[in-house]
């Protein structure tokens, strides 16, 4: 259960002979106020009556008590929220702790004799010791008592209890304001020049030197807390970095397990065929995608960290790839399921998180993205890969051993997956994306990615099927993918059997529409960041 209500059930003294839901009350306002309570936590209240073997009842009074002090808020349908003390409400309690305490130290002036002079002193020359000894718990404690030596001198028990009212907000701010070395020694040297303005009679030096005195307090007590609160920031923005690339990297995984299930599929591998592929089946496709998911959070991890030129972060990529491609070929026993997956994903994942930077410092969850976000992504894109086709080609002529988009790059001044990288993917940016926001919801997923693919297959100059059938394959592709599509009503029956006669013949003729599959995984991806699938 929650670490905060052991503090709760370790304040709340239960021995005590008062109202439960006061016992309760200080019990939690003392947890909150010393911080074991964090700002922003719910309070339990069924835990905490169950730990304190109590009904609810008191419990739910005591927060509406700590809700006027404004310490807890009510939140509608979540319950009491702990709200962080504030810089108003530090100079608040200050403004009024000067107040007591100069009226408290000058009645006490006037009436301690000697005796009580000569306690003061050996309290503070203990201090001293302390302090040599860097005994700072020690050093806090005999400052706690210096100060309620001055209002038992005063004696004025009525402003004493108004003190004791605010004793956890000082005792809180006391621990701050000692946790340096320094500030411990100029406190401590403060102290000494309260008591020689008290022994002395001098009650004008006495008030400067106590507002001067905690003056220095608030001000360190400020930009402690100021520190504190950044380092929350900082730590709570590296736990979402390492989250939301986690999200990104599962987007990009299920993706890609969208695709490979997706059936039937002309002349790509699915769960009931293997279409033009002898060389793999579904489950050479499930090890492929099994190993990927570290990649691909590196790919996010990069975008979400990023600080510099966007066409830097694109030659970071790579060696990432490589690594993935490795990492394929070893689970696949060096069948190529998705190298060009892993280009495109790996793109698109980075600028996904190059976008998501912006929202680290506002956004708690991960955000949905809008359509301006997804343009963001491309326009990222354009930048990251701007020039890679005229340098990844440029001393192809002289190389001997080709990749296969080097040789149709040679042979038809192919551009392939670089040529749509360069310009900002705009098929699936003009056409697929569009096309699936506008998607009728209510037709089942596995029709609407069907659509998609098919999309695909028509406009997508398809590098794997112009290297297995030549111009004239990637020509029939985008025919039946283009008369596909020109059906109308069709049932996921007559759909299935369309598109199997589709595969019959793309099989037959070596065909493979890879490229298209590649994109349909990252328009999935897209899609599940947008959160219209």
């Amino acid at each position: 259960m929650e670490d905060y209500i052991d503090g709760i059930v370790n304040l709340t003294d239960m021995g005590q002979y008062k109202p439960l839901n006061q016992i309760v009350y200080e019990g939690i306002r003392k947890a909150i106020i010393s911080g074991r309570v964090p700002a922003g936590e719910r309070i339990n209240i069924k835990e905490c009556a169950k730990r304190l073997n109590i009904s609810r009842t008191p419990i739910r009074q005591a927060l509406e008590f700590l809700q006027k002090e404004e310490l807890v808020e009510y939140v509608p349908k979540y319950g009491f929220v702990v709200k962080k003390i504030s810089v108003e409400d530090v100079k608040e309690i200050y403004q009024i702790r000067v107040a007591l305490d100069v009226l408290a130290s000058v009645n006490a002036m006037n009436l301690m004799d000697e005796e009580q002079f000569s306690q003061m002193e050996e309290l503070l020359n203990e201090t001293e010791v302390a302090h040599r000894n860097h005994q700072i718990e020690e050093v806090t404690r005999l400052f706690t008592k210096f100060n309620e030596m001055i209002y038992d001198f005063s004696q004025m028990p009525r402003l004493k209890s108004i003190a004791m009212n605010l004793r956890e907000y000082l005792a809180r701010f006391r621990d701050i304001s000692m946790s340096g070395e320094t500030r411990r020694r100029q406190a401590l040297d403060e102290h000494w020049l309260i008591y020689k303005a008290m022994k002395n009679k001098d009650e004008k030096r006495l008030e400067a030197i106590i507002k001067e005195h905690l003056g220095y307090s608030e001000q360190y007590v400020l930009k402690e807390m100021e520190k504190m609160e950044l380092k929350k920031k900082s730590t709570n923005k590296k736990h979402k970095i390492r989250d939301w690339s986690h999200r990104l990297a599962i987007y990009a995984q299920q993706a890609l397990l969208y695709e490979a299930v997706l059936f039937p599929k002309p002349g790509l591998v699915d769960p009931v065929d293997n279409g033009s592929h002898e060389d793999m089946d579904i489950f050479t496709l499930m090890d492929s995608i099994s190993c990927l998911y570290s990649g691909f959070q590196k790919f996010a991890l990069k975008g979400l960290l990023w600080d510099g030129y966007p066409k830097e972060l694109f030659q970071e990529l790579r060696p990432i790839g490589i690594d993935l491609e490795k990492r394929m070929f070893k689970e696949t026993k060096n069948v190529n399921s998705h190298k060009g997956a892993i280009f495109s994903m790996g793109i698109f994942l980075s600028a996904a998180g190059l976008v998501l930077q912006e929202y680290l410092d506002f956004n708690d969850e991960f955000p949905i993205f809008e359509e301006r976000d997804t343009e963001k992504v491309f326009q990222f894109i354009k930048k990251m890969t701007k020039g890679l086709v005229a340098e990844d080609f440029k001393d192809v002529h002289h190389k001997k051993d080709l990749s296969h988009g080097e040789m149709l790059y040679l042979k038809y001044g192919f551009k392939g997956i670089r040529g749509e990288a360069e310009a900002g993917y705009p098929i699936i940016k003009k056409h697929i994306l569009p096309k699936m926001r506008s998607q009728n919801k209510q037709l089942s997923l596995k029709i609407r990615l069907h659509e998609i693919l098919f999309m695909l297959m028509a406009n997508v100059d398809d590098s794997n099927v112009v290297y297995r059938g030549g111009m004239e394959a990637l020509d029939l592709v985008k025919k039946e993918a283009s008369n596909f599509l020109k059906r109308e009503n069709l049932t996921q029956e007559n759909l299935d059997e369309s598109i199997s006669k589709i595969n019959h013949l793309f099989v037959e003729k070596n065909i493979s529409p890879g490229g298209s599959a590649d994109l349909l995984s990252v328009s999935i991806f897209l899609g599940k960041l947008e959160n219209i699938l």
